[in-house]
């Protein structure tokens, strides 16, 4: 077991994708198998990690220019931080 790796959160697999932690070492993170987490022996034990919940944004049609402008609003708040 290397010391210097430490998990950081871990992802329920969804649609037969297996579940996953994300590792990271020195700073630099990868994401690996529930398997491989626990055959290394990193800790936290990989029960114990924080799950990460992505929730994706609902597709809708804009077809009005509420719709639109609330849908863009939206991008607009939410990708501030990539720019």
């Amino acid at each position: 077991m290397r010391k210097d790796v430490v998990g950081i959160h871990r992802r329920i697999g969804t649609d037969g994708a297996p579940n996953s932690a994300w590792v990271s070492s020195e700073g630099v993170g990868e994401r690996i198998s529930e398997d491989e987490y626990r055959a290394r022996g990193y800790l936290p034990e990989f029960d114990y990690l924080p799950v990460l919940i992505v929730q994706r944004v609902p597709v809708t049609s804009a077809d009005d220019d509420q719709d639109r402008e609330i849908i863009e609003e939206w991008i607009k708040n939410n990708n501030a931080h990539r720019t």
